[in-house]
């Protein structure tokens, strides 16, 4: 009897250090492949130095990496979250707030909703509304310059979760300032009277919010349902052919079908990494077909924009309407594109002269930087010649290296980062240029349509007729 004990004591030892030393195990080794945790963290990077010993600042660079790195995190947490949000009725996201009947808004969406926003990016509205101006101007000459080379451009403005169901909206606590402006509000008036072509989804959507059996938004998403982007697609296609005077084969649905809730349908809901969903909603879906049309033309469409353009273009057959749907997410990453994945590695005029219609499409939270480098760098690269641009930045460089506090900061910059002192030289032209482009573009900053022009676009748009 007592030898059976003994066993069962050194069994129940040996499972409890297991139980202990397993975690550590995971942590160190990775032993069990596991599902990882959805939403990105940010690497923490340990620097064993006495200096940081000594401020603390090792110590907490150490638990911050434990919290990311634990064995079996990917196990425990949901389990955790899950027992946060039954009981307490609480999420575990500093960017997500939980509003009325469970609704979920990104802190962006409470800062646009309650006026803040604006101080994101200037300390006034004044400001605010200066570069809002600018951008809306840039983009109507950028417009018309294309249009003489039979390019249509036009804005569209997608639906806003805060502005449709404000109903829903969390109390407001912590995000309003008074003195900002709202960015879809502004340009949507400054685009009328400027003649700047604009598709505003997010006024379409509040004249349907309460006439449609199908959701515009679902609670636990950021982003507007995959079927109303698809019925969007009716009108999108139907809006081109109405500014840019093409026949463009049009879109006919079938019926909407229930079913298992997408990605894009359930976005901020998989950051909480919860065990159980929130909502128990029935997710519909809808099949766009092509209306074949053998007179109609296949145009080249760029879009300029972000993740809201994703719900669009999985909806559309878009091979079959479009000879080439080029997606530059955020002015920076480059889909549907094959051979390219960065904007930078594109030549501007020439991806500007290849295009048919050219999209510029945001969010409401996301029209705050309308311009995200494209407008500006497209009318530059339209009327400057090529070489212009080098110069420019060369005589910066030039004026940063005879300054030397300035160029001094560059090399410490340098170092900081880990680049070289060329790459931040040229880093710190691009910034210099992007925040004096009046001083050094001074022709697309007037009252008019700059009139001079890049001697390349001539061949560039005879190229493209001819094929």
């Amino acid at each position: 009897m007592m030898k059976n004990k003994n066993i069962t004591y050194i069994i129940l030892f040996v499972f409890f250090v297991a139980v202990l030393a397993l975690p550590a195990l995971q942590t160190q080794f990775k032993l069990f492949e596991l599902k990882p945790l959805n939403g990105e963290t940010e690497p923490v990077e340990i620097v064993p130095t006495f200096e940081n010993y000594k401020s603390n600042v090792l110590q907490n660079q150490i638990d911050d990496y434990l919290k990311e790195h634990f064995g079996f995190r990917e196990i425990l947490i949901p389990y955790y979250n899950q027992y946060i949000w039954d009981v307490f009725n609480k999420i575990e996201n500093n960017g997500i707030f939980l509003g009325n009947n469970n609704w979920l808004f990104f802190y962006e969406h409470l800062c646009d909703q309650f006026e803040s926003l604006t101080y994101k990016y200037a300390d006034s509205g004044e400001e605010m509304t200066a570069i809002f101006e600018r951008d809306a101007k840039a983009t109507y000459y950028l417009q018309e310059i294309l249009k003489e080379y039979g390019i249509t451009l036009f804005v569209g403005i997608a639906p806003s979760k805060n502005e449709l169901y404000s109903e829903f909206l969390p109390e407001n606590k912590q995000f309003k300032r008074t003195g900002g402006v709202w960015a879809d509000a502004f340009y949507t008036k400054r685009f009328k009277e400027l003649g700047v072509n604009c598709l505003d989804f997010n006024t379409i959507y509040k004249g349907l919010k309460d006439s449609v059996d199908y959701p515009l938004f679902y609670k636990s998403s950021s982003h507007y349902s995959m079927i109303s982007a698809a019925y969007e697609t009716d009108t999108l296609i139907k809006y081109m052919e109405s500014i840019s005077g093409l026949n463009i084969q049009n879109v006919e649905f079938d019926e909407p079908y229930a079913g298992e809730a997408r990605k894009i349908d359930k976005d901020m809901e998989k950051l909480f990494n919860l065990i159980r969903p929130i909502e128990d909603a029935e997710y519909k879906y809808l099949n766009v077909k092509t209306i074949h049309d053998k007179t109609a033309a296949k145009p080249h469409w760029l879009t300029v924009g972000d993740s809201f353009f994703w719900n669009l273009i999985n909806s559309i057959p878009h091979a079959e309407i479009f000879n080439g749907t080029p997606f530059w997410y955020y002015n920076k990453e480059v889909y549907f594109d094959p051979g390219h994945k960065d904007v930078s590695e594109l030549n501007l005029l020439e991806e500007l002269l290849k295009s048919d219609i050219i999209m510029i499409y945001w969010c409401p939270i996301n029209l705050y930087r309308l311009e995200h480098g494209f407008v500006i760098n497209a009318l530059i690269s339209l009327c400057y010649e090529d070489n212009y641009l080098e110069e420019k930045k060369n005589k910066i460089i030039q004026n940063i290296k005879a300054n030397q506090e300035w160029y001094d900061a560059v090399i410490k910059q340098a170092e900081e980062k880990g680049i070289s002192v060329e790459q931040a030289l040229n880093d710190n032209a691009d910034y210099t240029m992007k925040e004096n482009y009046e001083e050094y573009f001074p022709e697309i900053f007037g009252d008019s349509v700059p009139a001079i022009r890049n001697s390349r676009i001539k061949k560039l748009a005879e190229d493209k007729k001819q094929r």
